[in-house]
């Protein structure tokens, strides 16, 4: 990955939330690389439902 997509992965990242999200982006990030669409669905709904609250 260039420099560039790099850091703006990780300005994207720290624009979703607070740190305390951070284990569940990192979970979800790795799981939507690996094209697990069905599993990151419903971690994606949870923290969505966290961000909202």
């Amino acid at each position: 990955m260039d420099k560039y997509r790099r850091q703006t992965r990780e300005d994207g990242a720290l624009r979703l939330g607070p740190s305390e999200f951070s284990m569940e982006i990192a979970d979800l990030d790795r799981l939507i690389k690996k094209y697990k669409f069905k599993d990151a669905l419903p971690l994606a709904e949870t923290l969505q439902t966290k961000l909202q609250g």
